[in-house]
């Protein structure tokens, strides 16, 4: 019965929590500038996105906040959580989907609030496409190897 109670919180809690917070950073939008953006450049447009995927990656996958996702996930005694607001938390954070709207959404604003954030949400893009490259990189690698290991295993049965 739980569980499907916790369905129900991964459901209510984020949707809650999205709208909460476009209207928040909306409303601090146009009360810093004046009125809501409507255009952007294409340059600025794919930094936002690189800066959004890096963001995506660190959350869900990286090293670096897996402390994070693991005291989401387990409580103090080593049992898995599996109800609650912080087993919420936990499902976010192990979302790609789910990751990338929060992060998106605080790119964007943080773009729109103030010229300085400019210069981060660059670090984090080229930092994003650095972890683009290298994804790419395994992919290929990968790939070969895999075609050398079969390639080494059909010589090998011809060879007998």
């Amino acid at each position: 019965m739980k569980q499907k109670n916790q369905d129900l919180l991964n459901l209510i809690y984020p949707a809650i929590f999205i709208v909460v917070l476009l209207l928040l950073c909306g409303w601090i939008i146009v009360v810093e500038n004046g009125s809501l953006p409507t255009t952007i450049s294409t340059f600025d447009l794919i930094l936002l996105i690189l800066a959004s995927f890096r963001l995506v990656r660190a959350v869900t996958y990286d090293k670096m906040l897996k402390f994070v996702r693991d005291w989401c996930h387990y409580k103090t005694d080593g049992t898995e959580r599996t109800y609650g607001v912080i087993r919420t938390l936990y499902d976010l954070m192990s979302c790609p989907w789910c990751t990338g709207i929060y992060t998106s959404i605080l790119v964007v604003f943080l773009y729109f609030i103030s010229p300085v954030w400019w210069f981060v949400i660059l670090i984090f893009a080229l930092s994003g496409m650095a972890t683009f490259l290298q994804l790419v990189i395994n992919l290929v690698g990968t790939k070969y190897e895999l075609a050398d290991l079969e390639l080494d295993e059909k010589l090998q049965h011809f060879s007998k």
